[in-house]
């Protein structure tokens, strides 16, 4: 927790790109909520359907993806697995992660198909994977299935920005990216109760996953 805390201190450094435009002679005062409305936020973003399709899909997906780093381990142990495959395993996901953030930013921005159907089938694909790892009871077939989640996992998460530009406008990035991560913070906050719940409730991790 502590160390995920310096990104509130780097977040707070950052600026719109107009902040270090020159300024202008002052104009007369305007209330601190009309400024954030001008300057900083899109409201309009929020009564767009198309925008908050892509926000209430990133709540889900960012309800069960972060969880599994949580979830993975104690249900490996459960299973008959060791400690440390169980921490191989979540291991296997976040190295497939970066791999897909890096390899499938790269390819997104050849163009050759658009970003919408990869964001789709990412997800798809990553939750499917998801809900199949209770049914896995090898080590090889648990790394198998953590390396194609965390995979394409890295993918949707690298194309958010990039489908956010395609379906907004380049304008609406700064906006629209600060709400997508809203979404996502949300989903930070309301999973890993909901997820301990369910295993105090069932005594198994599967209705997490």
């Amino acid at each position: 927790c502590a160390v995920m805390l310096h990104i509130t201190l780097c977040g707070a450094l950052l600026r719109p790109l107009s902040f270090y435009a020159p300024k202008k002679a002052p104009a007369e005062p305007t209330s601190c909520l009309a400024t954030l409305k001008s300057t900083k936020f899109d409201l309009s973003l929020l009564r767009m359907p198309l925008f908050l399709i892509y926000g209430i899909a990133l709540f889900f997906c960012f309800c069960g993806y972060p969880n599994l780093f949580i979830m993975l381990p104690p249900h490996c142990q459960k299973i008959g697995l060791t400690k440390a495959q169980g921490a191989l395993s979540v291991s296997v996901i976040g190295i497939l992660d970066l791999i897909g953030r890096i390899v499938f930013g790269w390819f997104a921005d050849l163009n050759l198909i658009s970003n919408r159907m990869i964001f789709v089938t990412s997800m798809a694909i990553s939750g499917i994977a998801c809900m199949l790892l209770p049914l896995m009871t090898s080590f090889i077939a648990i790394c198998i299935t953590c390396g194609v989640l965390g995979l394409f996992a890295g993918c949707f998460v690298a194309i958010i920005p990039s489908i956010l530009v395609e379906n907004l406008g380049p304008h609406r990035l700064p906006s629209a990216f600060g709400f997508a991560m809203t979404f996502q913070g949300v989903a930070f906050l309301f999973a890993p109760p909901l997820v301990g719940y369910l295993e105090d409730t069932t005594g198994t991790w599967t209705s997490s996953f």
